[in-house]
């Protein structure tokens, strides 16, 4: 093999970071204490078990390829390029767990009188990056070391 073809085709490295998990499971959730414990937030929706629900299944892609470039005996320089979120994918880490709330107009009613909360239930509240929802970011940089 020649020297030159020795320079373009060594040096490289491959890796990234996949992550891939089921999705996280959460109650349907009533915004009205039914249970009289003072707590609003721990209500769960009537006939429904803890957990019933699941969020989407979340996955992720950051893949980097670097080559390595040697200028001197201590010197060598590196060209990185970098992805994140590479599958393009909106992976949501939260929904809307309110299935029901206290209905308008049930005031003094002598049974519990619920209606449709505000925010539909299961309506997606938020993705895992603070970008814009399955926007795909590529980079290239370069750095020397000495």
């Amino acid at each position: 093999m020649s020297r030159s073809w020795r320079y373009l085709a060594g040096g490289w490295q491959l890796s990234g970071i996949l992550t891939a998990q089921s999705g996280q499971p959460y109650s349907a959730m009533v915004n009205s204490d039914l249970n009289n414990d003072s707590n609003s937030r721990t209500d769960r929706a009537p006939g429904l078990g803890r957990d019933t629900f699941y969020l989407p299944n979340f996955v992720s892609l950051d893949p980097r390829i670097t080559k390595n470039i040697p200028i001197r005996e201590r010197v060598k320089a590196q060209l990185l390029l970098e992805a994140y979120n590479s599958l393009n994918r909106t992976n949501y880490t939260s929904v809307s767990t309110t299935q029901f709330s206290t209905a308008a107009g049930c005031a003094g009613a002598p049974t519990i009188c619920l209606g449709p909360p505000r925010t539909p239930f299961q309506t997606p509240l938020s993705t895992q990056l603070n970008f814009s929802p399955g926007s795909r970011i590529v980079q290239l940089s370069g750095k020397i070391t000495f």
